[in-house]
């Protein structure tokens, strides 16, 4: 092997090497980059003394220099954990992910366990996106190291990302147990927790999340919050956190729709008109929005606007049998009943292959295998 140890080196490089590391001990950077150098033109293999010279590169800012260090010396000596491991460093704090990737990974197989190398493996995959390899290494760092706080970030980001939602639920609620506590955090588990029916759950972390960031409100989590109190028809409460979405963001139009929808369900019909026009305006690709506009323009007598809202409802989603129903009662106050009659035609038909889909479904599901 190449000299390594500080007694393989010669007493020339020695001394420098001694004066390099006082040097670094009062944070002189210079004069440590001076005598590293020294010490290497008399013991130029000496791996211990390349190393040290990429990291005082790293602290000058001379990232370029640190790199060439720490790839001098895992030339000499690939099994080296110290050169892998700054290796890796070096690249992800200047943000070249997918070439801190190769050395943290080798550097984590040559300790495996290290929980330095480990930690900066997940973070470096998350950056990368690679979210279905955060996961498992996560899984791995968290068999040996159960509460890293880390991991069980890592493992809960990415499951989330994954829309994996029972494992971000898992994960993320025992990270809620650490310090520091975290909105964004929150927010996710909120999220995880309504994906997977635990609304009651879900309430109260996006409650969490809220408090948290009071002083500075996350886009989407008063949305979030009143999205699930509608799922639950808690309409006064739900109305409450769209308001608040909209003191945050005014155009917010998810919370503009909902709005609508909940004065449509109360029968307030002027203003579920004036809401869902401007949610139509606003996310014209909606069928929800533009169905919800027809029927409040239909009930408000203004049938021919209901016509058009709901043949855009129809071209959005033309397998919904509602929109049809609803756009044949708009034209049959029309006069137009022929096409009323085509399109009552169609939502019967629609709601007869729905109800097959069904059947096939329970009995698919109820089947028993022989």
């Amino acid at each position: 092997m190449a000299a390594t140890q500080r007694d393989k080196a010669t007493p020339e490089a020695e001394a420098h090497f001694l004066k390099a590391r006082d040097a670094e001990s009062r944070s002189d950077w210079a004069i440590a980059q001076a005598e590293y150098l020294k010490a290497l033109e008399s013991a130029p293999t000496w791996v211990e003394a390349i190393v040290n010279l990429g990291t005082v590169y790293n602290q000058a800012g001379m990232t370029n220099d640190a790199i060439e260090a720490f790839n001098r010396a895992i030339k000499i000596d690939p099994g080296l954990f110290a050169a892998q491991l700054n290796l890796g460093i070096t690249y992800f704090k200047a943000g070249r992910y997918s070439e801190a990737e190769p050395p943290l990974r080798k550097a984590l197989a040559l300790q495996q366990g290290n929980a330095q190398a480990g930690n900066l493996l997940l973070l470096t995959l998350f950056a990368e996106e690679k979210y279905a390899e955060v996961a498992p290494l996560a899984e791995s760092v968290l068999s040996s190291a159960p509460g890293s706080p880390l991991a069980l970030e890592m493992a809960g980001r990415a499951y989330f990302k994954l829309r994996d939602y029972k494992n971000a639920a898992r994960t993320l609620s025992q990270r809620s147990r650490s310090k520091p506590e975290s909105a964004e955090l929150y927010l996710m588990l909120g999220q995880s927790l309504d994906n997977t029916g635990d609304s009651d759950a879900a309430i109260g972390a996006l409650e969490k999340a809220i408090a948290l960031s009071a002083a500075a409100p996350l886009p989407d989590e008063h949305f979030d919050l009143g999205y699930i109190l509608w799922k639950q028809r808690q309409f006064e409460r739900a109305e409450t956190e769209f308001h608040r979405e909209l003191d945050r963001d005014g155009s917010h139009a998810p919370s503009i729709y909902y709005l609508g929808n909940i004065a449509l369900e109360r029968g307030d019909l002027k203003s579920a008109v004036a809401l869902l026009t401007t949610a139509a305006l606003a996310i014209p690709d909606d069928f929800a929005v533009h169905y919800d506009l027809g029927k409040a323009l239909l009930l408000s007598g203004q049938a021919p606007s209901a016509i058009d809202a709901l043949r855009t409802a129809i071209g959005l989603n033309p397998k919904k049998p509602d929109a049809h129903y609803q756009l044949g009662l708009a034209l049959r106050r029309e006069g137009q009943v022929e096409e009323a009659g085509k399109e009552f035609e169609r939502a019967r038909k629609l709601n007869e292959e729905e109800r097959a889909d069904l059947e096939r479904k329970v009995q698919g599901k109820d089947k028993k295998p022989l």
